[in-house]
């Protein structure tokens, strides 16, 4: 009698499959995340340079 092999093809593809997909959104909502936390700082660096710029344009 022949032993059924222990990687049957009939479950693996459906859950490597939402593993993929799981995988692929979490890179693309992390990539979003780290996007707009860069864009917040550039801003704030942006403000803090510009504030220093005003203060040392007022008469002393």
């Amino acid at each position: 009698m022949a032993c059924p092999m222990k990687n049957s093809p009939t479950h693996r593809p459906r859950r490597t499959e939402a593993v993929r997909q799981l995988m692929l959104w979490g890179l693309l909502g992390s990539a979003v995340v780290w996007g707009v936390l860069e864009f917040f700082a550039l801003q704030r660096a942006r403000y803090h340079g510009w504030r220093n710029r005003q203060q040392a344009a007022l008469p002393r």
